[in-house]
This record gives C-alpha cells, sequence and structure tokens, in this order.
C-alpha cells in the first residue's frame, strides 16, 4: 500500500489525529475495515461525506460505520450517517450504536439515534438494554439521557435493576438520578435482594435508599404518571403542548428542579 506504513488495527498509528488500519496479517474480522470505517472512527466529516455511499457496509464481526462513529463519540459523524440510511439499530446484536454509546460514555450520540428510530431499550443478550451497560460502566451523564429519552429504569437483567447496579456500586449519583426517573427501591433481584441490601451501612446511598421509603412529593408522581401515559416514542412532543415552558421542562428533565427536591 503505497504512502503509509502498514499498520494492524490493534496497535494504530497515528497520523496527525487520524488512526489508520491496515495489514494484510490482520484477522478475518479486522481485515475488511475500510476508508468509511476509518472515516468514522476518527470523526472525519469530509471523507465521510464522500464515502457514505457505503454506509451500512460492515466488518466480519458486524462492526459498521455508525457503531464505530458512537463508540468513539463522534456524534456529527454519528448523525451524518443516520442521515443518510445508516441503520440505527446495527446490522448485528455485536454492534448496536446505542448499546456502545452507553458503553463509552457517549449521551450526544444517543439523542440522534433514538431520533431516527433507535430504541431506547434495545436488549441485546450480553448486556440488556443500554441502561444497564450505562449504569455498569458509571456514564453518569449517560443514564440521565437514557432516561430523559424515556428508558424502562426498572427493567430487569440477570434478575437486577439499573438500581441494584447503581447500589452495588455504591453510587450515589446514580441512586439519585435513578430514583428520580421513578426507579423501584422494593423490587427483589434473583437473589432476592433487595437494592439497600447490596449497600454498605452508614453510606450516602443508603440513606437515599431508606429515604425513598417514604412518600413521593406530588409533582414527582404526576412527573412520572405523565410520562408513563405519553410514552417514551411521543416524549419529544411534550415540547408542541401548551404548557409553561418551565413546566414542559420539569416533565422532560431539563430543569434541576427535581434534583433540587432530592437534596
Amino acid at each position: 500500500m503505497s504512502g503509509r506504513e502498514e499498520t494492524p488495527r490493534g496497535s494504530a498509528r497515528q497520523s496527525g489525529t487520524v488512526v489508520f488500519f491496515s495489514n494484510p496479517l490482520m484477522s478475518d474480522a479486522e481485515s475488511d475495515w475500510s476508508p468509511i470505517h476509518d472515516a468514522a472512527f476518527n470523526g472525519r466529516v469530509l471523507a465521510l461525506q464522500k464515502l457514505i455511499a457505503q454506509v451500512n457496509s460492515s466488518t466480519v464481526d458486524g462492526q459498521t460505520p455508525l457503531s464505530e462513529a458512537c463508540a468513539q463519540g463522534h456524534a456529527t459523524c454519528a448523525s451524518l450517517l443516520l442521515q443518510h440510511g445508516a441503520t440505527p439499530l446495527g446490522t448485528s446484536l455485536s454492534s448496536s450504536p446505542i448499546h456502545r454509546a452507553a458503553a463509552k460514555g457517549h449521551p450526544e450520540c444517543i439523542e440522534p439515534l433514538v431520533q431516527h428510530g433507535a430504541d431506547v431499550d434495545q436488549y441485546i443478550e450480553q448486556s440488556g438494554p443500554p441502561l444497564h451497560t450505562a449504569c455498569s460502566n458509571q456514564h453518569l451523564s449517560t443514564v440521565k439521557k437514557l432516561l430523559e429519552l424515556g428508558a424502562s429504569v426498572n427493567s430487569s437483567v440477570s434478575g437486577d435493576s439499573p438500581l441494584h447496579i447503581a447500589a452495588r456500586l455504591s453510587s450515589p449519583e446514580l441512586v439519585s438520578v435513578l430514583l428520580d426517573h421513578g426507579a423501584n427501591h422494593s423490587l427483589r433481584n434473583s437473589e432476592g435482594k433487595l437494592p439497600l441490601d447490596l449497600v454498605p451501612p452508614d453510606s450516602l446511598v443508603e440513606r437515599l435508599l431508606r429515604q425513598a421509603g417514604g412518600v413521593s412529593p406530588l409533582m414527582q408522581l404526576c412527573r412520572l404518571r405523565i410520562r408513563k401515559t405519553v410514552g417514551k416514542r411521543r416524549l419529544d412532543g411534550l415540547h408542541d403542548l401548551h404548557l409553561p415552558t418551565q413546566v414542559k421542562q420539569y416533565l422532560l428533565y431539563q430543569s434541576n428542579r427535581g434534583e433540587d427536591q432530592m437534596h
């Protein structure tokens, strides 16, 4: 290959800020890495525009340009790919773009995926829905974004809800945001344990979970009920309701009122 040194994908060489992957000794899963994968991985928008006809090309292991862009947090590239027909659900379970964004902590890629038809609760066998992936990797901003977009806060994977995961990690930030979005602190996992049973004694997380046993504020109950009635597919329509801006922001978790009440 003229003009550039061949470098295996596993030990990528930087050329400026661009990473190239090419080597005849690559495995089958790596040897079909194409220029469009390079452009998406590196966030090269102009190059991506020229290669857009290959929008849904995938490697042997199922990775698409969209899944690579989301894994790297290149939201502009992800949006461009989606606008030109990239499959938002991915071409295989291992290449789910929303799971890759959730695992790496890139909330800026999640919203355009959902806007173009990705399911915020897309389930894959290895890790369940994206919310579980984001919680397990302790990406708070990504957890918030998924919940704002209507992710199911009480879904279960191998018996654990997201609140069980947050409690086991002893993360007060995750526990707080999950409770604020209606997480059920009374759910038991496959071992019969409550989230409270998984936290260190006398910790902030323990206090938060004990406080959750009280009566929720009426405003919070109303917000959760309205969001459930509207449904995750129509949450964006709340913007069009004839309501005061502050009310719409509260319903969409775009204000700090819920967090202020909790503290």
